[in-house]
């Protein structure tokens, strides 16, 4: 019987990592993320590797707000926040600036909105993960912007999954 993980960090910094320049760094070395924390525990690293992915979606969702100016509109609209709900994130004038419109649309698995993929931000940087340069050229460039966020589609309310209606 395999022993249980212990509890991950809640943190970036409990893990022992930031993003520097763009890149997710150790703190105390500088070094790259390097994926075999225990090299003979697969089952640990990728857990591990799992609860890390989580909190670097949560940057990368602020650095979408902060450096591309989106912001998040819940799903479905008018839904209450006890409600099984999820979000996009749209520009400021989305709903106004008709001649020009990007929609970014990721591929499936743990990716969410913002990201291109999960290794990619943890092991390249953010300017290759993430959609946050495309998002700021848009800008830029006049673009109401719409990102979709298809993989985050369900919740689990009292171990019963329930599947989000996604209604405009």
């Amino acid at each position: 019987m395999a022993t249980p993980d212990p509890p991950f960090p809640d943190t970036l910094a409990g893990f022992g990592y930031e993003f520097k320049d763009g890149q997710l760094k150790n703190i105390q070395t500088g070094d790259p993320y390097v994926f075999a924390v225990r090299p003979d525990d697969q089952a640990y690293n990728q857990s591990y590797y799992d609860a890390l992915g989580e909190l670097v979606l949560q940057e990368v969702y602020k650095l979408v707000k902060r450096e591309a100016g989106m912001v998040k509109a819940p799903i479905p609209l008018g839904s209450r926040p006890e409600d099984p709900q999820t979000f996009v994130f749209v520009s400021s004038d989305f709903m106004t600036n008709h001649d020009k419109i990007l929609v970014l649309i990721q591929g499936s698995g743990a990716v969410r909105a913002g990201q291109w993929s999960r290794k990619l931000t943890i092991n390249n940087s953010i300017d290759v993960g993430t959609q946050i340069p495309y998002l700021q050229l848009a800008r830029r460039e006049g673009y109401a912007v719409l990102v979709l966020n298809p993989n985050d589609n369900y919740r689990v309310v009292n171990n019963q999954k329930q599947i989000i209606k996604v209604s405009f």
